[in-house]
């Protein structure tokens, strides 16, 4: 087997192992995004059920929390701004069915 022919068939298997690792970034990505809705899902129902004035003060703590604890870069950033929005859909999805219940 020449140099070029060796050098080719690696490359060919890198890039085949490229797409492996593609596809099981998609599932794990899929995966993610339904733990976060049945995780905020089942939150919301809970915290919708507490007071409102302790419900405030809950969420101010976990925010608070979570901008204390972050530490530099870019990754510990994106990781904050994903929990806020966390956050605001559990808020969101507790005044909903705090709503629901009263009806």
């Amino acid at each position: 087997m020449t140099f070029w022919k060796r050098r080719k068939s690696r490359l060919d298997r890198v890039a085949a192992r490229v797409v492996e690792l593609e596809h099981r970034l998609d599932r794990v990505a899929v995966r993610q995004v339904a733990s976060e809705v049945l995780f905020g899902t089942a939150t919301a129902f809970v915290i919708g059920a507490i007071p409102a004035n302790l419900r405030r003060q809950l969420f101010h703590e976990l925010r608070n929390c979570a901008h204390a604890s972050g530490s530099d870069g870019v990754v510990a950033l994106e990781a904050e701004e994903q929990f806020d929005r966390l956050l605001d859909d559990i808020q969101r999805l507790a005044e909903v069915s705090r709503l629901e219940g009263l009806k």
